[in-house]
């Protein structure tokens, strides 16, 4: 059973006030015995219920009480001219209305009270719906945010991919890690180089891979990337180079390389 939907039904309320079959106050009774939070919607719908009439409970208005009392007064006439009895004999106290015209003022303030508690379950079912759609606002804009980022990086590597400048370089595993791969691409022109991770292994926390240009035979620092996404990854600008290596290097980078940790490497044809 959804709790919030059988909460937010009316049913309790109509429950407190009274309104339901045997049968259906049988229902409620062992759906609060069972679920501790119906439960507890009951009791604040009482106390709901006995502050709003503390509130709202009519005053009698001084001039029904001399209506009632001449209307007595009248039958007494009628009766005494008839030799008829009177069925009823009534001491009316001076001091506030008859227990009848409070039975009256309490049948108007259960009507007025239902009509409010059936618009305050409507209000609560209404709040729900609106946290409902809010909720499914929420989770429009974060797949739309999700899309748009999606295009914005196929649009990247579209126009990396289709300059003619281009160049790539396939980087394949060393003897430390012959199952990696990677892709570098660099335009020639411009000098932009980029890496794209095929397969590294996850380094730990303070270690991160360095890409590095192989000029003349000696290594230059190209910058440091991540790992863990499939994405275009832009990195220094290289002037020069015959072919790139990775290493793995403390965070942030190093000067030289680490020989003994080369992961990759690749010749420019």
């Amino acid at each position: 059973m959804n709790i919030q939907d059988y909460i937010t039904s009316g049913v309790l309320e109509l429950y407190v006030l009274g309104s339901l079959s045997s049968s259906e106050n049988e229902e409620v009774r062992k759906n609060a015995e069972l679920y501790p939070k119906i439960a507890e919607e009951i009791k604040k719908i009482e106390e709901i219920l006995l502050d709003y009439s503390s509130a709202n409970a009519p005053k009698p208005r001084p001039e029904l009480k001399n209506k009632i009392m001449d209307a007595i007064d009248l039958q007494e006439k009628v009766n005494s001219k008839t030799n008829t009895p009177s069925p009823v004999v009534r001491n009316i106290a001076p001091s506030g209305p008859s227990p009848a015209f409070y039975w009256a003022a309490a049948a108007v303030g259960a009507v007025l009270l239902t009509g409010n508690i059936f618009f305050y379950g409507q209000w609560k079912k209404a709040e729900n719906e609106i946290s409902m759609l809010n909720s499914r606002n929420d989770k429009l804009v974060q797949e739309y945010q999700m899309v748009k980022n999606e295009y914005n990086h196929l649009a990247v590597d579209y126009r990396i991919l289709n300059n003619p400048d281009l160049k790539q370089v396939p980087l394949s595993g060393s003897e430390v890690s012959p199952d990696s791969r990677a892709v570098v691409y660099w335009n020639t022109k411009a000098k932009k180089t980029f890496i794209r991770i095929g397969s590294l292994p996850q380094p730990s926390q303070d270690e991160q891979y360095q890409l590095w240009a192989l000029v003349d035979g000696k290594p230059v620092d190209a910058g440091v990337f991540e790992t863990g996404t499939a994405e275009f990854q832009e990195v220094k600008d290289v002037e020069n180079a015959q072919a790139f290596a990775v290493t793995l290097e403390r965070r942030g980078g190093s000067d030289v390389p680490t020989l003994e940790k080369m992961f990759l490497i690749g010749k420019l044809n």
